[in-house]
């Protein structure tokens, strides 16, 4: 990537949804969604969902054709009892012991005053893509550096860190040129060696120390995190690049396995003139296959299979590289006379569950009539879309604006996924996070805040990109999600001096227990893990380019 990319959350209309066809009790607090049906009252919203057909073993699914009518697939909800069991299952330890002393959950902590810090290293910025592989006592991280256009910089934090855990100094740093976009986001840690790609349209095997094993050409940057696919003795690294190309290649060698390339593919082939590609490439930038793929074993035959948004959804099979099935970025629905509009930049396909519970799940925007030609901005209503692991469409649920606010009538929603089992589809005042163990969904609501400014645009406290924190954090008031903002409320005149927030809410009713501010706002990715084996949890941000680690279990309020 040449520029770095902040999603920021676009303002929205005001609009009632009335969802799922329930009344809702509504308070100005943030809460998880009641439901009310035949006077009793529930904590979680369960989706039941269409019987379907079996598929033979290993058969092509095409992609589903929602032209013929069909019963509605917008089904009321049962009323579930216990949201989720996976939490007992992927709760850290208890780590937060007086958090019951939170006098105003919304108020911002500074988080360098209520936690004791215990180290930070300077190793440039890192990005929402960029992930931690932790071997030993060493932790791995790829760095943007201080440039995102490093082929016009000479920029030295670019590259791979290797930093010692227990006391935070850099070990090692590598793959780092002074010529050539030299960022680096993903890592995989596979059988003692990394393998990572870079924005210099390159895909590389090193060691832990960096002594280079492979180095390949390939078709534009990669962006995300590689996956490895375990074909019993065969096992395959699988990378994408922004320009469309998605390559499986043999760890050992980096010899190619398979290829696919997007029908919108505009990267770098074998025989083409690669010093013309590159000096392209340094003006353009590509997004088709910008984000990690979603993993899942679609046709059931034991070895794990890809997902990509690109010009299309498409499960591609991890074997041999070609199509299982896809879904169309545009579809119609005839028997709801409406057409469904996914937009694969900020609604990446996402992939829970496992077995034949695997879901596929993305956000569309629902176009009132098929054949309306009516401006997409006006567009108020989505759904968020469920298939199963043969993509046939199973469930849609309506995705309620009604506790946003804005001016201009745009909706956005992005989707990431949290865990195995659960993905989160935010919005600016508004989070659905899906549970596919259960087939629930839980709503947090109501936590942002919105002013105009003086030339009357709407602000939002909270906005650009949102991480939710796999595992829950066991508290003296219960399990607790964490949630990062990369950007909150402003507490300079600096409009462009804001800070990330971190949010705490309960599991068991999604009520804000803790707010902190970190340092900076920044994408990076926050980890809650004991990186140090000394007992105690660390929680680990990116903030002005340095790498900070905190205690965890040291809050002090």
């Amino acid at each position: 990537m040449k520029t770095k990319t902040k999603i920021i959350m676009g303002s929205v209309g005001v609009l009632t949804l009335g969802l799922l066809g329930f009344t809702n009790s509504l308070t100005s607090e943030s809460k998880r969604e009641t439901l009310h049906l035949d006077n009793k009252h529930s904590t979680s919203l369960a989706i039941e969902e269409n019987n379907t057909k079996h598929h033979k073993k290993n058969e092509i699914v095409k992609t589903p054709d929602l032209t013929k009518k069909s019963t509605s697939l917008d089904v009321k909800p049962t009323l579930k009892g216990k949201l989720n069991t996976y939490f007992k299952k992927h709760a850290v330890d208890n780590v937060l012991n007086n958090i019951n002393a939170v006098k105003n959950p919304k108020l911002p902590l500074d988080v360098d005053k209520v936690l004791e810090k215990k180290w930070d290293v300077d190793i440039g910025n890192m990005s929402y893509r960029s992930n931690y592989e932790l071997v030993g006592n060493y932790l791995y991280v790829g760095s943007n550096g201080d440039h995102f256009r490093d082929w016009r910089h000479v920029d030295k934090k670019s590259g791979v860190y290797k930093i010692n855990t227990k006391n935070g100094k850099i070990s090692s740093k590598f793959c780092d040129a002074n010529l050539g976009d030299m960022d680096v986001n993903g890592l995989l840690y596979h059988n003692g060696n990394l393998f990572f790609g870079n924005d210099n349209d390159e895909f590389i095997s090193t060691d832990l120390n960096g002594k280079i094993n492979w180095r390949i050409p390939v078709s534009g940057d990669v962006e995300h995190k590689p996956t490895l696919i375990k074909n019993k003795e065969n096992n395959f690294i699988v990378f994408a690049t922004e320009t469309g190309e998605v390559r499986a290649v043999d760890p050992k060698t980096g010899n190619t396995v398979w290829q696919h390339r997007d029908r919108a593919f505009s990267g770098w082939k074998e025989g083409d003139n690669r010093y013309v590609f590159k000096l392209q490439a340094h003006f353009t930038d590509g997004e088709l296959f910008f984000h990690e793929p979603g993993i899942g074993d679609f046709n059931r035959d034991g070895v794990v299979d890809v997902l990509y948004g690109g010009s299309n959804i498409k499960a591609i099979n991890g074997i041999n590289g070609k199509v299982l099935w896809k879904i169309p970025s545009e579809f119609n629905d005839v028997t709801n006379k409406v057409k469904y509009k996914v937009n694969m930049t900020k609604a990446t396909p996402l992939v829970v569950g496992k077995g034949k519970n695997t879901k596929v799940l993305t956000y569309a925007k629902e176009l009132p009539n098929i054949d309306s030609e009516e401006n997409e901005s006006k567009n108020k209503k989505g759904k968020i879309l469920v298939f199963n692991y043969k993509g046939k469409l199973i469930n849609r649920i309506p995705y309620s604006f009604e506790f946003n606010n804005g001016t201009w009538g745009k909706t956005s929603v992005y989707n990431y996924k949290i865990n195995d089992v659960e993905a989160a589809f935010v919005s600016n005042n508004t989070i659905y996070i899906y549970n596919a163990e259960n087939n629930t969904v839980s709503i947090i609501k109501q936590f942002n805040k919105f002013s105009k400014d003086n030339w009357g645009y709407l602000n939002e406290e909270y906005y650009g990109t949102v991480e939710i924190s796999p595992f829950k954090i066991k508290t003296n008031v219960g399990a607790c999600r964490l949630v990062k903002w990369e950007f909150g409320p402003n507490t300079s005149k600096d409009e462009w001096n804001r800070q990330s927030i971190v949010k705490l809410f309960k599991v068991d009713d999604n009520s804000e227990v803790l707010t902190l501010r970190l340092p900076s706002g920044e994408e990076g990715p926050l980890l809650v893990k004991d990186i140090d084996r000394d007992g105690k949890k660390e929680l680990l941000v990116e903030c002005n380019g340095k790498l900070i680690c905190y205690d965890l279990t040291s809050l002090k309020i």
